[in-house]
């Protein structure tokens, strides 16, 4: 028996893809939301907020954190707060410096994380 290639190959539009965890967020259940950059990062700030905040993981890392949240500025704005949460390293602080200018003071906070990102702090 032949088996294919140990990469699955995967159809779609990359441009189409939502953040990891959206499914999760709803302004009227939930006051604050999260970007972060890991998939892992998103569950790691819901379990760690019990629930409270929920995690999205922008698609395709920090790199295109901005423009993810700019097609869908609507749906982050409609919560009271949001954090970003990218991860501390040089390519999570220059997204966060971009994300930080799309919304309005007040409304949104930086979160820095004693480790690289949510996912190890929690670990730790």
């Amino acid at each position: 028996m032949r088996y294919g290639p140990l990469v699955e190959r995967r159809k779609g539009d990359a441009k189409k893809v939502s953040g990891f965890g959206s499914h999760l967020a709803n302004p009227s259940h939930h006051d604050a939301i999260a970007i972060c950059e890991g998939e892992m990062d998103a569950p790691s700030i819901y379990h760690s907020t019990r629930g409270t905040v929920v995690g999205i993981s922008v698609p395709n890392g920090a790199q295109n954190a901005g423009n993810f949240v700019k097609k869908h500025i609507d749906f982050f704005s409609s919560f009271k707060t949001v954090y970003i949460a990218t991860d501390m390293d040089e390519p999570g602080e220059n997204a966060a410096s971009d994300l930080v200018s799309l919304f309005e003071a007040g409304k949104v906070r930086r979160v820095v994380f004693p480790k690289k990102d949510a996912n190890d702090t929690l670990q730790e």
